[in-house]
């Protein structure tokens, strides 16, 4: 079922989501698949602020793991970023190649756009970053898939 805003549902239950955005790549050359020996970078990202209804981040980044460890064991290469700051994420991004990128935490929308939560590490509380910031952050760089579990 597509909402006709280029996201599609996955599932039709609310209560855990399923929503993939479809990016049109008409006119762009294909991207090049890897070889199947070469390890998956994954940056997985979790922050969970004091004003936030609390998520248990380390249960989503198990899952993870042995989600991958399940379909490709020792070819897989996951880096977290727990209580993540706009920071963090910035130097982590800056200083290490990723083909997946999973922001694992809240998310808010305000005034139409759309922002993840991170953690403002003065305060521990809230720290807003708005998509658009995300999409140059991310922009450029070889990461074929980037899931935001907001």
């Amino acid at each position: 079922m597509s909402s006709g805003t280029g996201f599609k549902v996955l599932e039709e239950n609310w209560d855990h989501r399923a929503v993939v955005r479809i990016v049109p790549t008409i006119g762009l050359e294909p991207i090049t698949p890897r070889p199947l020996q070469v390890k998956v970078r994954i940056l997985f990202v979790s922050a969970d602020p004091l004003d936030q209804e609390g998520v248990s981040w380390p249960d989503v980044k198990a899952s993870i793991e042995r989600a991958f460890a399940a379909r490709i064991p020792d070819r897989f290469e996951l880096t977290a970023i727990e209580g993540a700051s706009q920071d963090a994420l910035t130097d982590a991004v800056g200083q290490h190649d990723f083909e997946i990128f999973h922001f694992s935490g809240h998310g808010e929308v305000i005034a139409g756009k759309g922002h993840l939560v991170l953690l403002d590490r003065r305060t521990n509380k809230s720290a807003r970053l708005p998509a658009d910031s995300l999409a140059v952050m991310l922009g450029g760089k070889d990461i074929r898939l980037a899931v935001l579990s907001a």
